[in-house]
């Protein structure tokens, strides 16, 4: 009923149209080969759904659970624990292209990373305290004074590189002082991966453009990702751009709640239908 009465009064915009002045995003893929060891494994699994590890065999039978295998066999070499649980360890593609793209950057520019696990997180980390890289990170269940600690030495300049999971990451915060994105990972949803590029597209970024690459491993599910978030994405803005499509999505009710007139009468009207009925439920006490 609340929503019925202020829905009116709201306007959605999009981000380009409000922020006009932000600088254009640029988009840059890089091509990351697996190790033999890891393309060994990651076609293994995708043919049988089984890998053979150098401690064990990882199988997966539901979809959900190969899509994370295959995921996890892109990103990294594979092992399992005594318990029998899946681990990321080194050596990694991912973080060798990481450590190379830091070393194609000037010393001064700073850099965010995101990925969807913690675990690929790590092994950069390690990596980088062994290259005496200074960096900080950002994930799900860590000490919020940590976490802001982290965010604002980033900003500050004082760290060179932040790594941030796309669940912990990609809202609430600013990242603005680098004006380049890399995505060890993606996300499947859309909405998370773009929440995480504008950390860094958003408000108080002084850059020219923003850059933002992508670690993709060719013939992997990870092309399968990206080729799914991008069609997301063309069709979101094509539905945008189109307002007979939009039209045509709206029921006649919801058509019926959205339509204002733009005259002052219709505009007075509505506010005061509004202003007495909160009055008469909630008295007119301030």
């Amino acid at each position: 009923e609340f929503y019925d009465l202020i829905t009116p009064r709201f306007l959605r915009r999009p981000k380009a149209l409000v922020t006009p002045w932000l600088p254009e995003k640029v988009r840059e893929r890089r091509d990351i080969d697996l190790s033999p060891k890891q393309r060994k494994a990651y076609d293994s699994f995708v043919k049988d759904s089984i890998a053979v590890l150098d401690s064990g065999t990882a199988i997966a039978t539901d979809p959900l659970t190969i899509l994370t295998r295959l995921t996890q066999l892109s990103s990294a070499t594979v092992d399992m624990d005594a318990a029998g649980n899946v681990r990321l360890c080194a050596p990694s593609s991912k973080v060798d292209a990481l450590i190379e793209l830091l070393e194609d950057m000037a010393v001064t520019e700073q850099l965010v990373v995101f990925a969807q696990s913690r675990q690929l997180l790590v092994l950069a980390e390690e990596r980088l305290t062994k290259e005496g890289i200074s960096h900080g990170m950002v994930w799900g269940e860590q000490v919020p004074i940590e976490r802001q600690s982290f965010i604002d030495r980033f900003q500050s300049g004082d760290l060179r590189c932040i790594l941030c999971t796309l669940g912990a990451g990609s809202e609430a915060i600013t990242l603005t002082a680098a004006s380049t994105v890399c995505f060890m990972q993606r996300s499947w949803s859309m909405v998370t991966n773009r929440q995480a590029e504008d950390r860094v597209h958003r408000i108080g970024q002084t850059a020219d453009s923003v850059l933002i690459i992508d670690l993709v491993a060719p013939g992997t599910v990870e092309e399968n990702i990206l080729d799914a978030i991008g069609a997301k994405g063309e069709m979101l803005e094509e539905i945008t751009r189109d307002q007979a499509t939009i039209r045509r999505m709206l029921s006649a009710k919801e058509q019926s709640k959205t339509a204002v007139s733009d005259s002052p009468t219709s505009y007075e009207t509505h506010l005061d239908r509004t202003l007495r009925h909160f009055s008469e439920r909630y008295g007119e006490n301030d």
